[in-house]
């Protein structure tokens, strides 16, 4: 043996000794031995055959496909008269024994590599496992239970022509200024609770302890395997930084598992992986067509080929910390069985890329450091983000995976979560993206993010009774507070605009009909809630250590009626077409390599 050999054989054995994993799962995971030399030897070892792969895979019809996918096993061929079951796992093979013979009848195993399993897995379970991502959630808790589909599509231009017709019918009547005292009266209303839960959280942000500052101080005894799921799409630049930025990860390889999710016909991104060579603790699974392409769709035809106990979800774009993973298995370690969730946050590298890009920077800021730890310190259900998730993968399998219809497949699980009696806790340790800093961008993500809004607080209000029954008084009160003043704000954002035209002396007060003691005490509601959105922004923009955006706070003022923009397209896409994701490009700053600022808190 070689001094090479030798010393990965070195390395390989002591990371057993760390870890307690296969020998020959650390060698795979870490190049040191081809998956097929290690099943050659076990095949050796055991005196069982090998599978014969000389033959193309021949018809299985399976009721259960997902039984076959979760161990890991395949049904090979017939020989003498029983089933030959390939896999990579003897132990696995006669724990699940019983089982098998249940389904096939007589049946012995024959060894074959994990990835000539899955091959075989997605060539004959591929139009099932299409059907399965798409229904999983059911029916009652999916906005697929909406009926919003294809053949109504006459009846929402329908619908859309009649709002317009009414509108104007208003207008014709003279019976607009009711309207707009209505649209003020839910102003102030949703004006008043988003400014008291504002406050709520500077409060809890003020008065929370600093973190240690005590080096991570490793892992638990025993290491769990962690699945990271990453849907791709349509992505032509981004697959060799994103395996660079993988590649940082301080985790045992040999209980990692990367898999990366693409469409089938998307032959962009494959053509972009193959020119790469991937680590062999990563593989790629190409989803089978369905009736839409959404990332929640993606991530449920995955799923099941994950094996590890935690399921994590990243961006393409993503750079995590270093040790974030070492962080997630440490906090799931020391936390109950009912935090079934870890929510990272989430940052942007680029921040300095123009002015779009630093008002981004500074709302998620507010959001990822601020808004949602004090959501989840006050008890309120939280609308999980898209990116820097990690859940135990035994409570995702029993809510059934992510709702594939819904494009804010996130904000809808942490919902269902709480439903479910489970809780999320955040995480702190960083992952960073790239901000979208043109304004077409910008607006088609939020216009998806406000239309998943849409369709969640209408997916789960279908019952009110029956969702304060799940949630409890509180959170209920807390789903309101956090959902509807951020879908009815930027829709009704055009009625607060209207009062610069009396500030501007373009028009008089009287024409607005509004009392000047309601007036006057709206305008110290605004005074108060921009003040409140100053001070959340500087202590986000310093807890993140973005330093040099905070002469830049006041100007948020002028970013966010973009999203009133995006709110008409969200609002007119649900009606028309509620199941289109906006697809948000990424890899224009990437080339440069991301640029991670100093982490304060």
């Amino acid at each position: 043996m070689g001094g090479g050999s030798h010393n990965g054989l070195s390395l390989a054995l002591n990371q057993q000794k760390t870890t307690k994993g296969p020998l020959g799962e650390i060698l795979i995971a870490h190049s040191l031995s081809p998956e097929i030399s290690v099943i050659k030897a076990l095949a050796a070892q055991s005196g069982k055959a090998l599978a014969d792969n000389s033959n193309s895979a021949k018809p299985f019809e399976s009721d259960d496909p997902i039984y076959w996918i979760t161990q890991a096993m395949m049904p090979w061929g017939k020989d003498g008269g029983h089933w030959q079951v390939a896999t990579s796992d003897q132990s696995r093979f006669e724990k699940q024994r019983r089982a098998i013979e249940d389904k096939l009848g007589p049946a012995s195993m024959v060894w074959a590599s994990h990835a000539q399993i899955q091959a075989r897995q997605q060539k004959l379970f591929g139009a099932q496992l299409a059907r399965h991502a798409e229904a999983c959630v059911p029916t009652e808790k999916s906005c697929r239970g909406l009926r919003f589909t294809s053949s109504h599509k006459a009846l929402r231009w329908a619908v859309m022509a009649g709002l317009a017709a009414a509108v104007i019918l208003l207008i014709l009547l003279k019976a607009a200024h009711p309207l707009f005292i209505l649209c003020l009266l839910l102003v102030m209303c949703n004006l008043i609770v988003s400014t008291l839960l504002k406050a709520m959280a500077l409060l809890f942000a003020l008065q929370s302890p600093q973190p240690s500052k005590k080096p991570f101080e490793g892992l638990p005894d025993v290491v769990p395997k962690v699945s990271i799921l990453i849907p791709l799409y349509r992505e032509k630049n981004i697959a060799a930084q994103l395996v660079a930025n993988l590649e940082k990860l301080n985790y045992p390889r040999s209980h990692l598992e990367v898999i990366l999710v693409l469409e089938s016909h998307d032959t962009q991104t494959r053509a972009c992986l193959e020119a790469i060579e991937l680590p062999k603790w990563m593989r790629v699974i190409h989803a089978a067509p369905g009736t839409i392409k959404t990332k929640p769709r993606a991530l449920n035809y995955a799923l099941p080929f994950c094996s590890g106990e935690i399921i994590g979800v990243l961006d393409a774009e993503d750079a995590p910390e270093p040790d974030q993973l070492r962080a997630v298995v440490t906090r799931f370690s020391s936390v109950s069985a009912k935090t079934v969730c870890l929510q990272g946050r989430l940052d942007y590298y680029n921040p300095q890329s123009n002015w779009l890009a630093r008002c981004f920077t500074m709302e998620y800021a507010s959001w990822f450091r601020i808004m949602l730890p004090a959501l989840a310190q006050i008890g309120f259900a939280i609308p999980l983000g898209g990116t820097t998730l990690y859940f135990r993968r035994s409570a995702l399998v029993e809510l059934g995976g992510w709702d594939a219809h819904n494009v804010t497949e996130d904000a809808d699980l942490g919902i269902r979560l709480a439903r479910a009696g489970y809780r999320c806790a955040m995480l702190k340790t960083t992952t960073f993206e790239e901000a979208n800093n043109t304004p077409l961008s910008w607006v088609q993500q939020r216009s998806r993010w406000i239309k998943g809004y849409f369709m969640t607080y209408a997916v789960h209000m279908r019952s009110p009774k029956t969702l304060r029954h799940d949630l409890g008084l509180w959170q209920f009160c807390g789903f309101q507070a956090v959902f509807l003043p951020s879908l009815l704000m930027p829709l009704l954002a055009p009625v607060s605009w209207s009062f610069w035209l009396i500030a501007l002396g373009l028009v008089p007060q009287e024409s607005f009909g509004v009392p000047a003691p309601v007036l006057i005490g709206l305008i110290y509601l605004y005074a108060m809630a921009f003040t409140l959105d100053l001070l959340i922004s500087a202590l986000g923009v310093f807890k993140a250590g973005h330093l040099r955006l905070l002469p830049w706070i006041p100007s948020q003022y002028f970013y966010y009626p973009l999203a009133t923009l995006a709110a008409f397209k969200a609002l007119f896409e649900v009606i028309i077409a509620p199941f289109y994701w906006d697809k948000t490009s990424h890899g224009n700053t990437l080339k440069r390599g991301p640029k991670q600022p100093q982490t304060l808190v």
